[in-house]
């Protein structure tokens, strides 16, 4: 609600969910997300793999992931594998990683 009479008249009324301030908080608060992002992109020559090395690591995955599915022995649901700590430690790394390359 608003707390000044004079305002009952502005355009929206009674109640205003985009007040300028909170817009301005919000795109703060993506901004250092979207810059991580879009250096990422822009630079993924700097960490993807190529050549035997990014093959090698294709094969493992892929042999890794046959493992644990139902076709092998070692079988665990997707629930049990990424859960909150997994994306937590993975925007780490990758932050890491992005701070890292950041300083060549």
């Amino acid at each position: 609600m608003r707390k000044n009479p004079r305002q009952m008249l502005d355009f929206f009324g009674f109640f205003n969910p985009v007040i300028g301030h909170r817009h301005h908080r919000v795109l703060r608060q993506h901004l250092p997300l979207l810059e991580f992002l879009t250096a990422l992109t822009a630079n993924a020559g700097n960490w993807l793999p190529t050549g035997p090395r990014r093959e090698a690591l294709t094969r493992e995955a892929v042999s890794r992931a046959v493992a644990i599915s139902a076709l092998g022995a070692d079988y665990r649901p997707l629930g049990e594998l990424i859960d909150e700590r997994a994306i937590v430690n993975a925007v780490a790394m990758l932050m890491a990683t992005h701070l890292d390359r950041s300083a060549d």
